[in-house]
C-alpha cells in the first residue's frame, strides 16, 4: 500500500497450499501481524486454505507491507492482498463460510454480522474454487460495496494461476449486514465479512 502513515489498521489475506506457508505474514517498518482466521476450501481444495491478518496502530516508514514466502514449489499458485485501514479495529468477525457452487450466476451470501454503537466500516472477501483461466471479472458486488482488490483472470498480479480473491467495503451505521456475491462461472466461495469501528 503506498501509505506509510503510523496508526493504520492493516488487513491482510493470504491463500495459499497450507503447507507450503506455515504462516504468518511479516509486515515491514517492524509491524506484527496477527492471524484473524484460518478456513480450508471445500473439497477437493482442502489442501488449500485462505488465512486472514491484521495489525493495529501500526508503525509508520516505508510504504506498508506485508511478505509471505512459501516453503517450495515456487510455481505454486498464491494470492495475497493488503488493505490499509485509518485506524479501527475489528468488533465483529463471524466465521468464514464455505458456499458450494450452485452454477454461473448464481449468488452466494455471508454470514450475517451485527453493527452497533456507532457506524462502521465493513470489509468483504469473497474467495473462488472455480476455473482460475475464466474471464474476469469471475464476481459482481452489489451497490453499496466498493470493490477495492480483485485477483482474478486477466489482473496483472497473476497471469499464470492464482486463487481468486475478492476485498470489498461499505460504511454502515448499526444494525444487522450481509452481502451477496454473483458469480460469472460455476464456482463455490469462501467468504468472510469483518466489521472495524474506531470504537464498539
Amino acid at each position: 500500500a503506498s501509505d506509510a502513515t503510523a496508526g493504520r489498521t492493516l488487513l491482510s489475506w493470504v491463500g495459499v497450499r497450507t503447507a507450503l506457508f506455515p504462516g504468518p505474514v511479516t509486515g515491514n517498518n517492524g509491524n506484527t501481524h496477527t492471524e484473524q482466521f484460518s478456513q480450508a476450501y471445500p473439497s477437493p481444495f482442502t489442501a488449500y486454505s485462505m488465512r486472514g491478518y491484521r495489525a493495529y496502530s501500526a508503525a509508520g516508514g516505508s510504504a506498508h507491507s506485508v511478505t509471505g514466502s512459501k516453503s517450495s514449489a515456487t510455481t505454486e499458485e498464491a494470492t495475497i492482498a493488503l488493505l490499509a485501514l485509518s485506524g479501527g479495529t475489528i468488533t465483529q468477525a463471524p466465521s468464514p463460510v464455505l458456499r458450494a457452487a450452485s452454477g454461473a450466476g448464481a449468488t452466494h451470501t455471508s454470514p450475517d454480522i451485527t453493527v452497533s454503537g456507532g457506524n462502521a466500516m465493513l470489509v468483504g472477501i469473497a474467495s473462488g474454487d472455480g476455473d482460475v483461466n475464466a474471464t474476469a471479472p469471475t464476481q459482481t458486488w452489489p451497490g453499496g460495496w466498493t470493490v477495492q482488490q480483485s485477483v482474478a483472470f486477466n489482473s496483472s498480479q497473476a497471469l499464470n494461476g492464482h486463487i481468486p480473491l475478492y476485498v470489498a467495503t461499505r460504511t454502515v451505521g448499526p444494525g444487522t449486514y450481509n452481502v451477496g456475491v454473483q458469480v460469472a462461472i460455476d464456482e463455490g466461495l469462501l467468504m468472510a465479512i469483518y466489521a472495524v469501528q474506531v470504537s464498539p
